[in-house]
């Protein structure tokens, strides 16, 4: 990332230098000297929080998913991408980037992403997007058919369809722990979470039964 790219997304967000850098939490003054230096990188130093910042925009509705910037800097994974991820979308602080083994952890998560409301609106909004995953196989029509079925249930509390929010909202969101661009792999995360959250309801059906 370089200061080219911000430059961009300033004009284009109508954000001032200082309104932007008390997102970020650094001084005003630093992005504008940034911004006398074009085409210079940003310093590594900085690259997370800004990553944070720009994820908290898109999740507080400020910018759009689509935003140049975020394509650039989620385009390929790297720690910072994968750690300002779990930070923004609300997974625990200490959980890791291999999924496999971190049910608990992701099921947290998901419940923390549900009880927003305004990630729940977007599940509901967006519901034509959520069913084109179906077509990528008989696994993935069954858990997001599940997980639909559950957030229009009219059985069960706003509460106890958290981790279904979480999920779906996982699915559609532009950054998680594993680009959806990239080929082969991109998708594997959110297959995996999708799974969590059928597996999660699953349990809890067999215990109160």
């Amino acid at each position: 990332m370089n200061t080219s790219h911000l430059i961009k997304f300033l004009e284009e967000t109508n954000l001032s230098p200082e309104q932007f850098a008390a997102k970020v939490g650094i001084a005003g003054m630093t992005i504008r000297r940034w911004m006398e230096k074009p085409n210079n990188p940003i310093p590594s130093f900085y690259e997370g929080a800004l990553q944070q910042a720009l994820l908290k925009m898109v999740l507080d509705n400020q910018i759009k998913e689509d935003n140049f910037l975020l394509q650039k800097l989620f385009s390929k994974p790297s720690e910072l991408t994968q750690r300002a991820a779990i930070k923004s979308l609300g997974f625990p602080d200490n959980m890791g980037t291999d999924l496999i083994n971190q049910e608990e952890e992701v099921l947290m998560g998901l419940s923390q992403i549900g009880s927003k409301v305004q990630k729940r609106e977007k599940v509901d909004a967006e519901g034509s997007r959520i069913n084109t995953y179906k077509s990528k196989g008989k696994d993935w029509s069954e858990r997001i058919t599940t997980l639909t079925q559950l957030i229009k249930s009219k059985k069960i509390s706003v509460l106890d369809k958290y981790p279904a929010y979480g999920a779906l909202f996982y699915l559609i969101v532009i950054f998680d722990l594993i680009p959806d661009t990239l080929p082969l792999f991109g998708l594997l995360d959110d297959f995996l979470i999708l799974g969590f959250a059928v597996n999660y309801y699953k349990k809890t059906k067999s215990t109160s039964s």
